[in-house]
């Protein structure tokens, strides 16, 4: 009976090891990444991947070494459901020097509630990435519950599996159970010719990019569209108004 139990003991602890290595929220090393855009701003890309059993809205801590100065902020993100990658794109000005270099990130993180439950991109001959560098498809609600007010998000990549931007597909203001819908992504024109993949299909809010600014003496975050930018966004004395150039 010792022996049994022995092996019992032994087995169950092996089978909590997976669990307990993979249950964390990260961005893999090889998809974070900041360099100047075709804009000329300086643009951190990454994808955050929920390894949790539950959604999450991770903390990202972003620390630039830029010349003689240190850039570091954090950046509340969008809510990630289980199992899944979220790319992540922040534009940041304030980046001049020639060769600015770009920290590991630190995540921190806590569970909210569920979205897009069982929505996922069909992996078919639907599936198209076009001449012109869009990316076409179908997506299905395979859940029980409405969604709403979503886009469906990938990185790009080049041939060298480099990533060079965040797709984002145009607005879904409703979609419901069993309901199959089909997508396009169009890419930024000067990117169209380097594109050899879309990676890391997912679901998420319309506006899941961030931008700090400061209201009231606290850090305030103001989400955007991936097509969109914006620039000296600022709240007036009352911290109710909300004012940026575009």
């Amino acid at each position: 009976m010792i022996k049994i139990l022995t092996v019992l003991l032994a087995i169950a602890f092996l089978l909590q090891i997976p669990v307990f290595v993979n249950a964390e929220v990260y961005i893999p090393d090889n998809e974070y990444v900041g360099f100047y855009d075709h804009d000329g701003v300086y643009t951190v890309i990454g994808g955050v991947k929920n390894n949790e059993m539950h959604p999450v809205i991770p903390e990202i801590n972003v620390t630039i070494m830029d010349g003689d100065n240190i850039f570091s902020e954090s950046y509340e993100f969008s809510p990630i459901m289980p199992a899944q990658m979220l790319p992540l794109k922040i534009k940041i000005p304030e980046i001049t020097s020639e060769n600015p270099i770009l920290e590991p990130p630190v995540i921190t993180s806590y569970t909210t509630g569920y979205q897009f439950k069982n929505g996922y991109v069909l992996y078919d001959d639907s599936l198209v990435l076009h001449p012109d560098g869009r990316m076409t498809g179908t997506i299905k609600n395979a859940g029980e519950e409405t969604f709403e007010n979503f886009r469906i998000y990938a990185l790009i990549k080049d041939e060298n599996e480099n990533i060079l931007d965040v797709a984002n597909s145009q607005k879904f203001d409703i979609m419901h159970p069993g309901e199959i819908l089909d997508f396009e992504m169009i890419p930024h024109p000067k990117i169209a010719d380097q594109i050899n993949l879309y990676s890391c299909f997912a679901f998420g809010e319309d506006e899941i990019f961030p931008l700090n600014v400061e209201r009231n003496g606290e850090q305030y975050t103001f989400r955007y569209q991936s097509g969109a930018w914006f620039t000296d966004v600022e709240f007036d004395s009352s911290g109710t108004e909300l004012s940026m150039y575009t």
